[in-house]
């Protein structure tokens, strides 16, 4: 494979698969619109991530581009100044999409143990219900 390809065909994957996410994240925010099972604590949630992701993904998908025309756009050798300059802002942005994904990640599971702590509180009160209407039975 010729070496100039290496890095548009790299680059073109993650834009590949940035508009593959963005378009699973539009998909489900739509679906969890239209859920009217959802309470507006638990949709203000999903708006949030939505948001998170998406930006996330938009991030992706420009490093990508940038990837893409990298190497065309600075050669190491006719700047290497300038060449150092734009992967490092590469790197830089990569490592914020790494903390990004590590804040939804938390998020997420913030929430889920939230979640998961009203419905075993829930459950408990209910066992307690039925409790007291076996005890009164005769």
């Amino acid at each position: 494979m010729e070496q100039w390809l290496v890095a548009p065909l790299t680059g073109g994957c993650i834009v590949a698969f940035g508009l593959f996410l963005l378009r699973t994240h539009v998909r489900s925010w739509r679906q969890q619109q239209a859920d009217s099972s959802l309470d507006d604590h638990e949709r203000d949630f999903c708006e949030r991530r939505y948001r998170r992701r998406v930006q996330t993904t938009a991030m992706l998908i420009g490093i990508g581009a940038m990837v893409s025309v990298g190497d065309q756009l600075l050669p190491l050798d006719k700047s290497p100044v300038w060449f150092a300059v734009y992967w490092t802002v590469v790197l830089l942005a990569t490592l914020w999409i790494t903390f990004q994904a590590l804040g939804d990640l938390a998020q997420t599971k913030v929430h889920s143990r939230a979640n998961l702590a009203r419905i075993r509180r829930k459950q408990r009160e209910l066992q307690d219900e039925l409790t007291q209407l076996r005890e009164r039975e005769p």
